[in-house]
């Protein structure tokens, strides 16, 4: 048998082996999405920023394919301010004046002021009619969304949402659909809107967005799913998974306790189900950990306290952005209150869905399976945590051992740099 036969049979195997899986279990999924593996935080505690100075928290992050927008509150509640930030722009350093980088000022536009839409949650990205916009959500007694152009942030137009439904102001996420999806803060479902967009991108309508019915949520169990504090909310380009990020800090009475419920939710959306759910510790074997510090920390004069914040879904494994690899990307804001050495601070963790395999690794820094930590064997790839469905196995060239190992998740192997080849 040679090589290339024995690569296609092995490959014939594996979608034997999920073909019966997938009947087993009725899965729906066929993307690999499953960005679980944690990469480097970047920025890691970054402040003084010109972009996120002292005193403000960051709200949401949100993409168009070349630029990061994030949106920004200040603790006086008087601005609600968004940056357009191109990718090759180092996030941990001052942004302002290099090419591409736009920035808008809720002060700045009569119309938001006039209604005190100053709280500007998690955003996400719309493409309508080959254009491309920014959507804001509006946490006011009525719920409201936000529109603006991508390319320059000049502001468009808002629509409210359904006051009888509940939620809409923390995050909003556009369906493969080109439906809009929101939430109550402490949510057991997702709510969905038919939005006209045309009529809100061309005119100065304020209702064009229609409730169409709640989606409940549930557990892998198939028991009720039930969050606190939902801060944002994505879903992945082929709209196959719903990525969740829920919890908030506490201090000084600010804010709720820390559940076990709190961090990021993986939720596939053709039954809702959560299919992962992150975990808050460091520990080498727990590849999906969105670690931090819900309980107060004291500073010279007041104290401070980690909060997740908004999430996006982006490719950027190829190293194409400035200091972030990864897949998904989940933002901590390190919230404080009082004076002298209590800066906020910015963390920004990020995942992916491929696990990194070469024969000829001698190890590295980070977590086992990454770019720069590959396992060394097949076996371990598999097993190590073990595999999860979903996951992207990329080979380097060599040979490995594959004598014994049992496959029962959906998985895309690949090789990268020349052939791979399993016996």
């Amino acid at each position: 048998m040679t090589k290339k036969d024995l690569l296609l049979t092995l490959g014939l195997v594996f979608q034997l082996l999920w073909a019966n899986v997938a009947k087993a279990q009725n899965l729906p999924l066929k993307q690999y999405e499953s960005a679980y593996l944690a990469q480097d935080i970047y920025p890691n505690g970054a402040s003084a920023l010109d972009w996120f100075p002292d005193d403000y928290e960051v709200q949401g992050v949100t993409n168009d394919g070349t630029n990061w927008f994030f949106t920004l509150v200040d603790q006086d509640k008087t601005h609600g301010i968004m940056w357009r930030i191109p990718k090759s722009v180092p996030l941990n350093g001052n942004v302002r004046g290099k090419p591409g980088v736009f920035s808008v000022n809720y002060n700045n536009i009569p119309e938001l002021k006039t209604n005190n839409f100053w709280h500007w949650g998690d955003p996400d990205h719309l493409r309508f009619e080959g254009i491309d916009y920014i959507l804001v959500p509006i946490n006011t007694p009525t719920p409201a969304i936000l529109c603006f152009r991508a390319s320059n942030l000049a502001y468009v137009n808002y629509t409210w949402l359904d006051s009888s439904i509940p939620g809409g102001g923390g995050w909003c996420a556009v369906g493969a659909d080109n439906d809009l999806y929101v939430s109550a803060d402490d949510p057991n479902a997702v709510a969905r809107y038919d939005v006209d967009w045309k009529t809100l991108i061309s005119t100065r309508n304020h209702n064009v967005a229609k409730f169409l019915k709640n989606y409940p949520l549930s557990k892998s169990d198939g028991s009720k799913l039930e969050l606190t504090d939902l801060q944002g909310g994505e879903f992945t380009p082929s709209g196959e998974m719903l990525y969740l990020v829920s919890g908030r800090g506490k201090c000084f009475g600010n804010g709720a306790d820390w559940t076990p419920r709190d961090g990021i939710h993986a939720i596939e959306t053709q039954n809702w189900r959560e299919l992962a759910q992150s975990v808050k510790n460091s520990d080498p074997k727990n590849h999906f950990s969105y670690n931090y510090e819900p309980a107060c920390k004291f500073c010279l004069t007041g104290g401070g306290t980690d909060t997740p914040e908004g999430l996006t879904f982006w490719d950027l494994d190829d190293g194409s952005a400035s200091g972030v690899r990864g897949t998904l990307h989940v933002l901590i804001d390190y919230y404080t209150i009082g004076g002298l050495g209590c800066d906020d601070k910015l963390y920004f963790h990020h995942f992916s869905p491929k696990v990194y395999v070469d024969a000829a690794s001698k190890g590295g820094p980070g977590l086992l399976g990454r770019i720069d930590h590959p396992f060394s064997s097949f076996i371990d790839a598999i097993n190590y945590y073990p595999i999860w469905g979903g996951a992207q196995l990329v080979l380097r060239p060599g040979g490995y051992t594959g004598k014994g190992v049992v496959i029962n998740k959906r998985l895309k192997i690949s090789s990268e740099g020349g052939m791979a080849v399993i016996k």
